[in-house]
């Protein structure tokens, strides 16, 4: 075992310009583009407020262009997939950890890596930070599986971040990856292959592209059944059995949203495909900011979805969702002081903070949005 392959990396460098800088191209290393840059357009929420939210006035992004490299002798290490080059440094476009700078990225603060495996043959990677994360899971992980088909290289195995959570193993059955193809990275994980083929992360956080919504939908949706239940469902997505940024007045609120027709689900009880299906045939979706929001994804366009969020954590990535599935999105922040203007509403350090909602301005809400008539 050479002593660099359980060095940390002290250098990064993005994967176009080791490919096409480096000495390694000569040995097989490509940068193959499947998804042009572009701009993603958004149209403002809906408010009860006489101004838009800061998190929320945001209307153009920048998503660069999405691609595979393959990487000879490259590295893989850890469960969240990070990229090592053969000559020892950490590929940072390839090795996400929710837009950490580099010199803050935590395999460079790391003393030493675990003992490398090398494996012959061509090892594409799934893993990612956050595959923890049902959101993550189905935005920067499975999207991945879909560039490598585009890309048209061709992997003998894959590896995947742990695998151990419900969601997990049934989204990789759905997606046909057998068994036996399944390479699992743990935290004390390090291998090396032959060829390493990496795809891009189709997305970062409030960046997320049009064709990786179309690819869950023509994923999942085929295997819900014609007509299968009502169409016009009208759900509330709880968090009581959540450990972490419960909304604390939810029983108030739902006493008025059962007056209107309302299911309370548990998503967390439900296997995915029930999940799929609840979204799918949804009218209206109201639900406190959580992951169970991805299966939005799921739903008709023109679905009406209300979106409860506490005062010091306001993230707008189910806003981006709802825009690229053209659902008609309205959010409601809860009571309490906000954040001083000048610190990012959803990087404020209290995002598993509990909530309430005031009940008048709900109501309010549902009036604005046609769910209560008003009294004349």
């Amino acid at each position: 075992m050479d002593s660099s392959d359980m060095d940390c990396p002290r250098q990064s460098v993005n994967a176009l310009e080791w490919v096409e800088k480096g000495s390694y191209r000569e040995s097989g290393a490509k940068y193959v583009p499947v998804f042009p840059e572009h701009i993603i357009h958004r149209t403002l929420p809906n408010k009860i407020d006489i101004d838009v939210h800061q998190a929320f006035q945001e209307r153009e992004f920048h998503q660069p262009e999405t691609f595979v490299a393959l990487i000879p002798k490259g590295r893989v290490c850890g469960s969240n997939g990070f990229i090592i080059t053969p000559d020892n440094k950490l590929i940072y476009d390839l090795s996400n950890w929710f837009n950490t700078p580099v010199e803050a990225h935590p395999i460079v603060l790391q003393d030493q890596l675990p003992p490398n495996k090398h494996l012959e043959g061509s090892i594409a990677v799934l893993a990612t930070a956050g595959w923890w994360n049902y959101y993550h899971w189905m935005f920067d992980a499975l999207p991945r599986y879909e560039l490598l088909r585009r890309s048209g290289f061709k992997a003998d195995k894959y590896i995947v971040s742990y695998c151990n959570l419900a969601f997990q193993t049934e989204t990789l059955k759905i997606l046909g990856i057998p068994q036996e193809d399944m390479i699992v990275a743990r935290d004390e994980f390090q291998l090396q292959a032959d060829e390493l083929i990496v795809p891009a992360f189709p997305s970062c956080l409030r960046k997320i592209p049009k064709w990786a919504c179309q690819f869950l939908r023509d994923l999942f949706l085929p295997h819900l059944e014609t007509n299968q239940g009502r169409k016009d469902l009208r759900i509330y997505v709880s968090r009581a059995k959540a450990s972490f940024r419960k909304l604390e007045n939810e029983s108030l609120l739902e006493e008025i949203l059962s007056s209107l027709g309302f299911e309370t689900v548990f998503l967390e009880r439900l296997p995915l495909l029930e999940q799929v299906r609840l979204f799918a045939n949804a009218d209206i979706v109201i639900a406190p900011h959580g992951a169970g929001l991805t299966n939005l994804v799921f739903c008709r366009p023109g679905t009406k979805v209300v979106e409860l969020m506490g005062p010091k954590y306001i993230n707008n990535v189910f806003w981006a969702l709802s825009n690229q599935v053209d659902l008609d999105y309205t959010y409601l922040i809860g009571e309490g002081e906000e954040p001083p203007s000048y610190v990012n509403p959803w990087d404020s350090g209290n995002s598993r903070a509990n909530f309430t909602i005031c009940p008048k301005k709900f109501e309010k809400l549902l009036k604005k949005i046609g769910l209560i008539k008003e009294q004349h």
